[in-house]
């Protein structure tokens, strides 16, 4: 079965460096195979057996990830089903460009929940907000960016208990499951 994981924090500010050839050979000496990785930002695809759900994945991962690296890396597992549900949420108009910054906030398990877009300041007339299930969509215009609710929540526990991508990310994530489907 086919799983993405998605580590947080990693490679930002020249901090918390995993080089994506050294991500993919950490995967693999745990087992995981067709392992493939996406831009820096620690995306990676991988195979494993559907006996082996997301919480146990997301555990073998952190250990095998705070083991090599030497740091923990807070690391979000789901089914890539679930990330092509996601992906085909975001509104075709969506865009991340140089008019509108759309993003996917992919909630840990103990953030996600009906109720979890009650607990983001969304602004109202800036920001732009849906829940679907396991993340949120957030659309704010450049220009309005540094009002966004979102900003308020950087360095927050909120904030740690989500990891975000923009969505021409996401968009490519799910069309690499796609392809492997």
């Amino acid at each position: 079965m086919t799983h993405v994981a998605l580590l947080r924090g990693i490679n930002v500010g020249g901090t918390h460096r995993v080089p994506m050839p050294e991500l993919r050979a950490c995967l693999e000496s745990l087992g995981m195979s067709e392992v493939t990785t996406y831009i820096n930002s620690g995306n990676a695809l991988f195979t494993a057996p559907a006996r082996q759900g997301p919480a146990n994945l997301r555990a073998r991962i952190e250990q095998g990830l705070a083991g090599s690296f030497g740091f923990p890396v807070p690391t979000l597992v789901m089914p890539a089903d679930d990330l092509v549900r996601i992906a085909g949420a975001i509104p075709d108009d969506w865009t991340n460009d140089d008019t509108f910054k759309s993003d996917v906030l992919f909630l840990f398990p103990e953030l996600q929940g009906p109720d979890a877009l009650d607990r983001f300041p969304i602004r109202a007339g800036i920001d732009e907000a849906r829940y679907e299930s396991g993340a949120v969509l957030w659309r704010v215009s450049r220009a309005d960016q540094p009002r966004s609710g979102l900003i308020s929540i950087v360095g927050t526990a909120l904030y740690r208990q989500c990891t975000i991508r923009n969505v021409n990310t996401v968009r490519t994530l799910a069309a690499k499951a796609l392809a492997r489907a």
